[in-house]
């Protein structure tokens, strides 16, 4: 087993607090910086009294267990979702074109479909997977209006941009 000293092992008990101080207010933020004081030992005392644990002020082993739980229980139920990452990453150069038919296809009419009420020149697409005229038409636009080669196939460069575009517009549109 690897050795900790005791400012990790300090360092890690504050980090675990200051995670769950985030989302619950009865338990003080303490700094992470791997000295224990005052703060640190409020936090302490304030996470074993929710938790029904002897308020000692003291790392025992029923609160590092304790503690180490809650941590993980918080990572998992704030942390964002997962990303999909549908775009392949190889081969180098891949680009979806016209004629091409599948799932990807389908997103990137989504997409399309959605920056709509930002891109008020694209024609609506049918959701049918089909590189089609249109969708290539509303590519080719999207190229231009930001400043990439209009091609009329999506690159990687396009496809970031594409989910750039529709990130910024759910985070400020979200329906």
């Amino acid at each position: 087993m690897p050795y900790i000293s005791s400012k990790d092992a300090i360092t890690n008990l504050q980090r675990y607090l200051r995670q769950l101080s985030y989302t619950d207010a009865d338990i003080p933020s303490p700094p992470v910086d791997g000295i224990f004081e005052s703060v640190t030992k409020n936090s302490l005392l304030a996470f074993q009294k929710k938790y029904g644990l002897p308020q000692s002020g003291v790392g025992d082993r029923a609160t590092w267990d304790k503690l180490y739980a809650e941590y993980l229980a918080s990572i998992a139920r704030y942390s964002p979702p997962r990303a999909l990452s549908v775009f392949p990453r190889v081969p180098e150069g891949y680009a979806v074109s016209r004629g091409d038919e599948y799932f990807l296809v389908g997103i990137i009419q989504l997409l399309l479909n959605e920056l709509q009420i930002i891109y008020d020149s694209f024609i609506p697409l049918s959701m049918n997977g089909i590189f089609d005229e249109p969708t290539e038409k509303n590519i080719i636009d999207f190229q231009k209006k930001n400043h990439l080669p209009a091609m009329g196939k999506v690159d990687k460069a396009t496809w970031d941009s594409l989910v750039r575009a529709y990130a910024q517009y759910a985070a400020d549109y979200v329906r």
